[in-house]
């Protein structure tokens, strides 16, 4: 059975990552935040409780608002790769 405390563990690993890689504007950040949803998508359970589980996971930090626009970042960040 999957460890929830060390799925959590490893999803804030990636995000800190994401975030780190977003600050230094990484050309890779489209893919450390694919790695990120990927981490986020195992806590939830299913793609569709992804964001009630950022969400969930934020709350006791992080206003609503705020939430609402890291998370868009991330799913922004995502879907932004270039061919360029």
């Amino acid at each position: 059975m999957p460890n929830p405390q060390h799925n959590l563990e490893s999803f804030l690993d990636a995000y800190r990552k994401y975030v780190d890689a977003k600050e230094k504007k990484n050309p890779q950040t489209w893919l450390i935040a694919i790695h990120c949803r990927t981490y986020l998508q195992r806590l939830a359970g299913y793609a569709d409780k992804e964001e009630k589980t950022f969400r969930e996971i934020f709350e006791p930090f992080v206003s609503k608002k705020k939430i609402e626009e890291m998370y868009k970042e991330l799913c922004d960040d995502s879907k932004s790769y270039s061919q360029d």
